[in-house]
């Protein structure tokens, strides 16, 4: 086992590399890739995002994709077909198909305050409830 310095050095690099790719989520790294940026291992890579994220590295960016593209969609005019380029998808129908199977609605809906912004759900009635 690493002294807990090596781990807290190791931890940071892989921190400052998750970040970089934050910030450019058009950009489709591979585990290989990060790993050699963090200076570490593919394998070490992979426990380390299991232990901290619960998943898988790739999975958990294509997750952030989708959420930054919630956050775009939100608090931004620009085009549906834009913020799925900016979030990595050259396809529209894919990115349309993505966001509706991560999300749960569709960008369209986002867009005009759907459910996954205010946490509501339609009631058999048809009305919003908050919540619930």
């Amino acid at each position: 086992m690493a002294p807990a310095s090596l781990q807290t050095e190791e931890t940071a690099r892989i921190s400052t590399v998750v970040s970089d790719y934050l910030n450019s989520p058009n950009k489709r790294p591979t585990v290989a890739t990060l790993a050699k940026q963090a200076a570490t291992g593919p394998q070490k890579l992979r426990e380390y995002f299991r232990e901290w994220y619960g998943m898988p590295v790739q999975a958990w960016f294509h997750a952030a994709r989708l959420r930054t593209a919630q956050l775009l969609l939100r608090n931004t005019s620009q085009p549906i077909k834009a913020v799925g380029l900016c979030c990595g998808y050259s396809n529209y129908k894919n990115f349309l198909t993505a966001y509706r199977k991560f999300i749960g609605e569709s960008p369209t809906q986002t867009r005009r305050g759907g459910k996954a912004e205010y946490g509501s759900t339609k009631t058999e009635a048809g009305e919003k409830t908050i919540g619930g």
